[in-house]
């Protein structure tokens, strides 16, 4: 009801007890720390979503680096000159450049998702070998090794590799980085051979040969018993020289080497000294065996050397040297051998041992 003379209400509170009271002001406390803990949880929530922000931010900065990096890597890939090929941990082939294919012969479709079969069967421990170390995250550099083409040829590459790192520094790729090298490795076997082997016939030169003599000597050929140096001259040579001319001799020197060598076993050594002596290393032989083979050889001069027009007839003197009596020193057995080989020729007698001679 309204007071007429006030306008007010004259309806009252209910008064409140004691226990109702309590009771309030507990519920405005909880109240007051709900509201407390709301705004808690707000500013809780505005920081976690700024932290979903910053972190989506930073993901999508990580997402465009690797791009910008897969994008350089590609880039590299297909703008190098020198191969390189992208393997996955299992050895298998990502990709490759266009480098790597016109080196190795293989086209992309041939290989990517297979294992590179370049490597022949005798170098895949050493290979496996280098790929386990690249997995634990070491990288290899400038190891040169042998592989192979498609069509089966020969190569030699400088190989480079290393592991890619995710953001967590695993390793989730190899980079292998080629060198072909097999225009050098060539150059440098030619240089070895021409170091170590007569430039007219092909055979060993006296270098190699004293090589194989001391490998033998020290027992490191396999070889279980002595063997024999034979040292042999061409009788005639100096005439047919002098009257058919130095390229002519030549030839004549080629077909001499020629047919020495078809009567001598594979595991003999037969070696040019210069001019019109040859030598040879027979493997496993002792001085008893001498005069048989130093016959075998002579009855290969009973024919006549055909060369050009010409039918050459020639004579040979041979003197030999055993390791077992004369020691395994090269130079003493060459120089027995050679002793040897003039008594013979002083003689007309085709062979004589340094055992005879000395007697």
């Amino acid at each position: 009801m309204l007071d007429e003379t006030t306008g007010t209400s004259n309806c009252r509170r209910p008064a409140v007890g004691n226990g109702n009271a309590a009771e309030v002001t507990q519920l405005q406390r909880e109240l007051q720390r709900a509201r407390l803990d709301l705004r808690h949880l707000r500013r809780s929530l505005r920081e976690a979503e700024a932290r979903y922000d910053r972190l989506l931010a930073a993901e999508k900065e990580d997402r465009a680096k690797a791009q910008v990096a897969e994008a350089n890597l590609r880039a590299v890939l297909s703008s190098s000159p020198l191969p390189i090929v992208v393997l996955d941990l299992q050895g298998n082939v990502e990709t490759w450049n266009q480098a790597a294919r016109e080196t190795l012969g293989w086209t992309e479709k041939e290989l990517v998702g297979r294992p590179l079969p370049i490597i022949p069967a005798r170098h895949q421990d050493d290979a496996n070998q280098v790929f386990y170390r690249l997995l634990g995250g070491e990288r290899v550099l400038g190891i040169e090794v042998e592989r192979q083409r498609k069509d089966g040829t020969r190569i030699f590459l400088n190989i480079s590799a290393a592991p890619l790192l995710d953001p967590e520094g695993r390793v989730e790729r190899i980079v292998e980085v080629y060198a072909d090298v097999t225009a050098r490795k060539r150059a440098d076997e030619l240089l070895e051979f021409m170091a170590l082997h007569d430039p007219l016939t092909g055979l060993p030169n006296r270098l190699l040969l004293k090589r194989r003599i001391d490998t033998a000597a020290a027992g490191e050929s396999g070889w279980s018993s002595p063997f024999l140096v034979m040292v042999m001259d061409l009788d005639q040579f100096k005439e047919i020289n002098d009257r058919l001319g130095h390229q002519f001799g030549d030839e004549v020197l080629q077909a001499v080497a020629a047919r020495i060598r078809q009567v001598l076993r594979p595991g003999d050594t037969l070696s040019r000294l210069g001019g019109d002596e040859f030598a040879i290393l027979v493997a496993q032989a002792s001085l008893a065996d001498a005069p048989a083979i130093a016959a075998k050889i002579m009855t290969a001069f009973n024919e006549p050397f055909h060369v050009e027009d010409e039918q050459i007839a020639l004579t040979t003197s041979i003197g030999a040297a055993s390791s077992r009596v004369h020691g395994g020193d090269a130079k003493r057995l060459l120089h027995c051998a050679d002793l040897a080989m003039y008594a013979a020729k002083r003689d007309r007698c085709g062979f004589r041992s340094f055992v005879e001679e000395a007697a």
